[in-house]
């Protein structure tokens, strides 16, 4: 006997040996069809919240991104600033270090330039025999101070 229910709620009279009449078969299809379709509706609108919940939290992640690289960027300049700072810091510092290890040797570094602005005047004055005959002194002290300037330089 056919189970099929028209629209009205009323039973078809058919009685066929099958559970559904050879007219009532296709109407049978047709409505599982529209249900199948009905829950595929009804998924996709909730996967479609879903992604546009996604969305939404994507570019909420974007955002936080482009503000967090800004910040990266922020931090970085002031970290490079920081170094060059330290650099010349460190540099002015090797600078001293020099000048106490130099201050060791000579107490005060203006006499050893003056020294030897003195003696070089002196050697433009004198010619060739002065130089190796009574003023031997001075090139010899020029000499002395010209070997500790180098072994200085050498030194550091």
């Amino acid at each position: 006997m056919c189970n099929y229910l028209t629209k009205d709620g009323i039973k078809c009279k058919l009685s066929p040996k099958k559970d559904i009449c050879h007219i009532h078969w296709k109407y049978s299809i047709i409505d599982h069809k529209s249900n199948e379709i009905r829950n595929l509706n009804r998924s996709i609108a909730k996967a479609n919240i879903k992604t546009k919940t996604l969305r939404d939290e994507v570019s909420h992640l974007k955002e936080d991104i482009t503000f967090l690289q800004s910040a990266l960027k922020d931090k970085d300049s002031i970290i490079s600033s920081m170094k060059k700072d330290y650099d010349q810091f460190m540099s002015i510092k090797q600078i001293e270090m020099k000048k106490a290890r130099l201050s060791k040797y000579f107490h005060d570094m203006t006499d050893i330039y003056e020294l030897k602005s003195f003696c070089r005047s002196k050697l433009n004055e004198l010619t060739l025999s002065e130089i190796f005959g009574e003023h031997d002194d001075y090139w010899r002290h020029y000499n002395e101070l010209r070997i500790q300037r180098n072994k200085l330089c050498h030194e550091f």
